[in-house]
């Protein structure tokens, strides 16, 4: 593969966070969360006011997590490098679970927009959709967890003298995950630092996912144009 496409692919995962960010945050204005205390009168007041911006920042958000697919592609493609061909199963296992992590990110934002489509709805409606959405962005961690479990053992497991990938960065990617699972105490709070709006399960795994793609694009392509690797 030609080196700059691969360039391309790995400068995806800082273009899927300032685009979703920008959709999400800026554009729909959806910051800070909506709080899952709130009442399903107040919900709904935030899609009546707000229907078109929400419409728009949520098309910007599902365009956005294109870009999450060569991202996964191209961390596929230097585990494969690390692993080699004999039964590459955290490589396969890292792409696998990367490709439903898009669905994580595009499902929410379509329910968003169906909710802000339809704002004359009850707003017991648009509450529920409202609540769909958020918890499926911020609940279903589970693809992340492993994906980064994956990439971190595979990092780990390099053994040559001049690692492909800076081991360090295989640990905080394991770390990472570990910091995702509390995203699993969401549905059972809607307040405090469990809630979708905590410090806990929410602020910290979402800063911690996408401060890292940011960190990873650069040693990604360090790392794609080290041509010399697989001969030492």
């Amino acid at each position: 593969m030609n080196i700059r496409t691969q360039i391309l692919c790995a400068w995806c995962g800082p273009a899927f966070a300032v685009l979703f960010g920008l959709g999400f945050f800026l554009t729909a204005g959806f910051l800070p969360p909506h709080p899952p205390a709130a009442s399903a009168q107040d919900i709904a007041n935030i899609y009546a006011d707000g229907s078109l911006q929400i419409r728009a920042g949520m098309m910007l958000g599902m365009y956005a997590t294109g870009f999450y697919g060569p991202w996964t592609a191209i961390m596929y493609v230097l585990m494969r490098r690390i692993e080699g061909n004999k039964a590459p199963v955290l490589s396969l296992s890292q792409l696998i679970s990367g490709t439903l992590g898009v669905t994580v990110f595009l499902l929410p934002c379509m329910i968003w927009t169906v909710a802000a489509f339809r704002s004359e709805s009850s707003p017991e409606i648009i509450q529920m959709l409202n609540d769909f959405a958020w918890l499926f962005l911020t609940v279903v961690v589970a693809p992340f967890i492993f994906q980064y479990l994956a990439f971190g053992m595979a990092v780990l497991q390099d053994d040559k003298p001049q690692p492909l990938i800076p081991r360090w960065l295989g640990y905080f990617t394991i770390w990472a995950a570990i910091i995702f699972i509390p995203a699993g105490m969401i549905p059972f709070f809607k307040t405090g630092v469990f809630a979708w709006t905590g410090i806990i399960a929410f602020w910290l795994p979402a800063g911690t996912f996408f401060v890292s793609l940011f960190i990873m694009a650069h040693y990604f392509v360090r790392a794609i144009r080290n041509q010399a690797y697989e001969q030492q």
